[in-house]
């Protein structure tokens, strides 16, 4: 029976292959819960206004970022230093929680095709967007979903978190309205969920802060309103968390500050208010935190000194005040800093010698 067994999943995968050698170069492997890989985070450069230099990013630039138009005055791209061997280890990401998903091949393929109906692509073939793979219970689900610029519309069905095996949910660039569905929650096994790029409304779910096994989460460039949830400090794996060009208000909240794993932090483009939290002063593997263009106010927090990996610091276009603390003298990664546009914010004297630092940013 094992030799049988073996034998057929070789021919499936032959058939599979030949199958989708013309579909216009896509493909479709069969992975393995230990062949699941995790991508670098990348980051979107921020979008300064026009009376502003823009700043380049010192990481990848994400292909889905609308910036807006360039300014006339530009500053060179910086070359971010790696950490030096004297800089404390990155904390490591903790492992993926085993789960057994109760799902089969046939049932995730139907579950598929009704989601693509209710968004309007009927046609649109399962195995040109699914991969599947193996998830521990000796059936192959649909491990990875790409509905990436696939002209889907209307709101994303409930029923797609019937796909209980999903590790990679990507829905980037169509025209989904709606709100996003609480029962994402049920996805368990998800590491990645990008549903930015969209015309999506309402508050984010916090059920979503039960996905702990996300890496990235992605919800930009959307209409979405509400406060940002707290329930999102308990995804301790996640390392990239972008929530930017969306109608969100209300403050940061401090439960953020426990993403000890989290690299990349872009809050910009929003109606965020109140102070930035001390917390964030414990996010020790951030290297880019983008603020800029909400309504914070008050002082830099003295914790920020904290972020020894930090690279990239944009805070302008807020109501921020006083003088950066002198505590960022411990960020010596730090290649980009913005703070015009605020309400008197300013870098002291001593910070003439940062590589940061401009005449203009001067306290007077």
């Amino acid at each position: 029976m094992l030799r049988k067994h073996f034998v057929s999943s070789i021919v499936c995968s032959v058939m599979v292959s030949v199958a989708l050698s013309g579909c216009g170069g896509v493909s479709v492997e069969l992975a393995s819960p230990a062949q699941n890989q995790t991508p670098t985070p990348v980051s979107v450069a921020p979008a300064l206004p026009t009376q502003a230099p823009t700043v380049a990013p010192a990481a990848v630039a994400t292909p889905e970022a609308t910036a807006p138009p360039a300014p006339a005055q530009t500053l060179p791209t910086p070359t971010v230093a790696m950490p030096e061997a004297t800089a404390p280890p990155a904390p490591a990401a903790p492992a993926v929680a085993e789960t057994k998903s109760s799902c089969s091949e046939a049932q995730d393929r139907q579950t598929l095709e009704e989601v693509l109906r209710a968004m309007g692509q009927p046609n649109l073939a399962v195995d040109k967007v699914a991969t599947f793979g193996g998830v521990g219970t000796g059936e192959m689900c649909i491990v990875e979903l790409d509905l990436n610029s696939r002209d889907l519309s209307g709101p994303i069905p409930p029923q797609i978190a019937k796909l209980t095996g999903l590790r990679k949910l990507f829905m980037r660039l169509n025209k989904l309205t709606g709100s996003i569905p609480a029962e994402l929650a049920q996805l368990k096994s998800l590491e990645y969920l990008e549903l930015s790029s969209n015309d999506l409304s309402g508050e984010i779910p916090p059920e979503l802060g039960e996905l702990t096994n996300l890496v990235e989460l992605r919800l930009n460039g959307n209409k979405l309103t509400g406060e940002i949830p707290s329930e999102l400090g308990k995804l301790s794996r996640l390392r990239f968390l972008g929530l930017n060009n969306n109608r969100l208000s209300g403050q940061i909240p401090p439960e953020l500050g426990n993403l000890t794993n989290l690299e990349v932090l872009q809050l910009y483009a929003n109606n965020l208010s109140g102070p930035i939290p001390p917390e964030l002063g414990k996010l020790s593997a951030l290297r880019q935190m983008w603020l800029f263009d909400n309504q914070l106010s008050g002082e830099v927090p003295a914790e920020l000194g904290n972020l020894v990996r930090l690279t990239e610091l944009a805070l302008h276009q807020n109501q921020l005040g006083g003088s950066l603390p002198d505590s960022f003298a411990n960020l010596t990664k730090l290649v980009v800093v913005t703070l015009q546009l605020n309400n008197g914010l300013c870098a002291p004297s001593g910070f003439k010698a940062a590589r940061w630092y401009k005449p203009e940013m001067a306290c007077r």
